[in-house]
Formats: C-alpha cells, sequence, structure tokens
C-alpha cells in the first residue's frame, strides 16, 4: 500500500496538533479564590453567618478557630425610628475593625434605617481572637457574614 504525501502530512498536523492540545491542557493554571488574594479554607463550608441583636452593650460574636482566620466581608445593621448609636467590631487584641453610626428616622414611627457594607478585602480575626460588638445605646439589629481562611 502506498502512502500518499498528503495523507503523511495530514497525520503529520494532527499528531502535532493533538500533541499541543494535550500540554496545553496538563499546564498549570492560576487558581482563583474567594475574594481574590485570601486563601479560603479547605473546610466543607467556610461561609460562615451571625445574627441577633445587641443593645447598649457589649456582645462575643465568635472566637476564630485556633488553626483559621475569619474574614468578615458583609456587615448589615438596622434599627427603630428612634435610634441614635454607634455600632463597633473589636477584635480580642483591643483593634476596632469596624464603626459604624446607626440612626432612625424619627419623621415617623415607621421609619427605619439600615447599613449595609459590602468589603472588597474583609475584616480579619486572626486564628485564636474573638470578635466583640458593641453599642452605644439603643437595640441594634445584625446581620454579618464572611469565611474561614487559613492564616
Amino acid at each position: 500500500m502506498h502512502t500518499s504525501k498528503f495523507h503523511l502530512a495530514l497525520t503529520t498536523a494532527l499528531a502535532i496538533g493533538m500533541g499541543a492540545a494535550g500540554s496545553a491542557a496538563l499546564l498549570p493554571h492560576t487558581a482563583v479564590g474567594y475574594p481574590s488574594g485570601a486563601s479560603i479554607s479547605t473546610g466543607s463550608n467556610p461561609v460562615q453567618s451571625w445574627a441577633g441583636t445587641v443593645s447598649s452593650s457589649s456582645t462575643t460574636i465568635f472566637t476564630a478557630p485556633e488553626d483559621q482566620d475569619i474574614v468578615v466581608t458583609d456587615v448589615h445593621l438596622s434599627c427603630n425610628y428612634t435610634c441614635d448609636t454607634r455600632f463597633t467590631m473589636t477584635r480580642s487584641d483591643g483593634t476596632t475593625i469596624g464603626s459604624f453610626q446607626v440612626s432612625g428616622g424619627y419623621g415617623s414611627s415607621y421609619d427605619s434605617l439600615s447599613v449595609q457594607q459590602q468589603f472588597n478585602s474583609g475584616l480579619p480575626v486572626p486564628a485564636g481572637q474573638t470578635l466583640t460588638i458593641q453599642t452605644t445605646h439603643d437595640t441594634v439589629s445584625y446581620t454579618l457574614s464572611g469565611y474561614l481562611a487559613q492564616p
């Protein structure tokens, strides 16, 4: 059986193309985490959330695990129409990582105000540290969310 030059050239071109495609598929690619630049936990569900109310006092929200940081990415605060208070987030090392002024509407008994903040880089709470929230007075409802990260 004779092999034509066309058949030989076609077979060679296909072999080179398939080899190049296979090589490209095996090259390492850059992974993108949540959010970019952070080393997210390998746990089954690294996303965390906390909710409740705090009134004229200090409340401990969580303690980061000894082997993982917690990065708070979202904060939502609300209060009724009569409130006017400062909401502060403090780590156990004394570092204040968030401070918000929350005030009601005063115009109607149905007015209320909410503060919603999403942080691109997040508010870090290092492994083993505790996050505490505090209001100067009045009751504030809060929802915080974030994720576990490798220190």
